[in-house]
């Protein structure tokens, strides 16, 4: 569960499923979800056809809209592998902690 910023100055909670609608169709590959402290980053192991690094943007910032997130920066790009864990799993959505914060 991400927590981000609200228009009227409080933080709302953004459940990962909202992710899973937006991005399960359009990776060939997966994708991840990484919360930083001043934007969030998307990673996408491929696209899928009829996608686009901007479109996937723009369908992310809207549902962040939507659900009432305030204007937060939107850093997307297709890559070659995600990052997997020690134990080798892809984590799907990373939500913000301080002292991971790159």
């Amino acid at each position: 569960m991400l927590e981000l910023p609200t228009a009227t100055g409080g933080r709302t909670r953004v459940h990962p499923n909202l992710f899973h609608r937006l991005l399960d169709d359009v990776s060939v590959a997966g994708w991840q979800v990484t919360q930083r402290s001043d934007r969030l980053q998307v990673h996408l192991a491929g696209l899928t056809r009829g996608h686009t690094p901007e479109s996937v943007h723009a369908a992310v910032a809207a549902a962040l809209t939507e659900a009432g997130v305030l204007n937060i920066p939107v850093e997307n790009s297709v890559v070659a592998e995600l990052e997997r864990t020690r134990l080798g799993k892809v984590s799907l959505v990373t939500a913000l902690k301080p002292s991971t914060d790159r």
